[in-house]
């Protein structure tokens, strides 16, 4: 059975375009965390279905994938509750490791863009990283930018909830292992730190004060 506490787990926040998969790739990958998107879930099913391709869905992002993604990932939100893709995510690591038989020890979530999935990852015993770029947004159209998966990221609660926060300069691959190798703790804590030191994690605790998590749904579709 797992149990949380004894995962490492890092959450990637800020805006498309910031740098959180390039991070992942440069810096987490090689110290073996495997990659998990709150989105992933559903951007699977939009390629099995035939709504995008894999390239569309998971690479290229063209604007009416972005659409897509924007409108009935948050749209489920309203159908379930505010908590579902955090459920998603804990159900998917038990099945992961309980079920396909991975190892779960080391998770970085590559996608927060909101409040609620920051403080269920903290409340998980996870760390928050929080990237910005001079140019992020760039390949977001405009009438996209305005969607609460991006406006949430300017709520002051994020500095609250970040445990380091970084200035993807985009110079390069090099440039971002050395920036991954030292990050800037919040304003709370604003010494500079190892980047192995700010990615520790205490014993979490074994219960969360997520709201019930309506185990035995009735609604099927």
């Amino acid at each position: 059975m797992l149990n949380f506490k004894d995962i490492k787990l890092i959450g990637l926040a800020g805006k498309a375009g910031a740098g959180k998969d390039s991070l992942y790739e440069a810096v987490l990958k090689p110290r073996g965390y495997i990659r998990w998107q709150m989105t992933l879930h559903y951007k699977t099913w939009l390629v099995a279905t035939g709504r995008g391709t894999f390239e569309e869905v998971f690479e290229d992002k063209p604007k009416h994938i972005r659409k897509i993604l924007q409108e009935e990932i948050t749209g489920l939100r309203g159908d379930w509750g505010e908590h579902i893709w955090l459920w998603v995510f804990e159900s998917w690591m038990r099945s992961l490791h309980d079920i396909v038989g991975v190892p779960v020890t080391k998770v970085a979530v590559t996608d927060l863009r909101f409040l609620i999935e920051m403080r269920g990852l903290k409340e998980l015993g996870g760390k928050i990283l929080h990237i910005e770029a001079p140019d992020q947004q760039a390949n977001v159209a405009p009438e996209l930018r305005g969607h609460r998966s991006e406006v949430e990221m300017h709520s002051s609660e994020v500095k609250e909830l970040r445990d380091a926060h970084m200035l993807n300069r985009k110079e390069g691959l090099d440039t971002l292992k050395s920036q991954g190798g030292v990050s800037t703790w919040s304003s709370q804590r604003p010494s500079r730190i190892q980047f192995r030191t700010a990615v520790s994690h205490p014993p979490a605790t074994s219960t969360t004060r997520w709201p019930s998590r309506c185990r035995h749904r009735t609604r099927v579709r």
